[in-house]
């Protein structure tokens, strides 16, 4: 499965052919594999959502000034509230809220290019069923199991 922002396809290949066979994917599949797939920034998955937005203000995160956003949804148990970094715009941390209680808080820092994407180095998750945990992202590659000239040809496909 794939997804190039706009529009999100299934693609198989028999063993030894060159040929892909491309199927598009209905919107309930593109939302299950975006998803899935994690692949827009959290606040950007939620206003696309139609998470209610509010500004609250501004806060600190590792001594960095930020703008204080929470997101909320309807028919949802959660709330969101987003530190975005004031100068630079990245998502510096987030929590997670539940009836008033800050259920987990991710903290992101340490961002490098991977592939021309910004991406977080680092995350501390703070959760209150599951304790602290640390993740460090050392390298991405992107497209990995990904046929490379899959992408070519559906992106020279779709520019025509």
């Amino acid at each position: 499965r794939a997804y190039d922002g706009k529009k999100a396809w299934t693609a198989s290949r028999m063993a030894g052919s060159d040929e892909l066979s491309l199927t598009p994917l209905d919107d309930e599949s593109r939302k299950d594999l975006i998803e899935d797939a994690a692949l827009l920034p959290k606040l950007v998955h939620l206003w696309q959502n139609g998470a209610e937005l509010q500004l609250l203000g501004t806060g600190t995160v590792g001594g960095r000034t930020t703008y204080k956003i929470q997101a909320t949804q309807e028919e949802s148990d959660f709330e969101y509230l987003m530190h975005v970094d004031k100068d630079t715009y990245q998502l510096m941390e987030y929590s997670i809220v539940r009836d008033g209680d800050i259920f987990s808080t991710t903290r992101l820092s340490g961002f490098a290019s991977f592939s021309e994407v910004l991406l977080p180095q680092n995350m501390t998750i703070e959760s209150k069923e599951t304790g602290s945990s640390q993740m460090h992202v050392a390298g991405i590659e992107v497209g990995v199991g990904i046929y490379r000239e899959y992408f070519t040809k559906h992106l020279k496909e779709n520019n025509n």
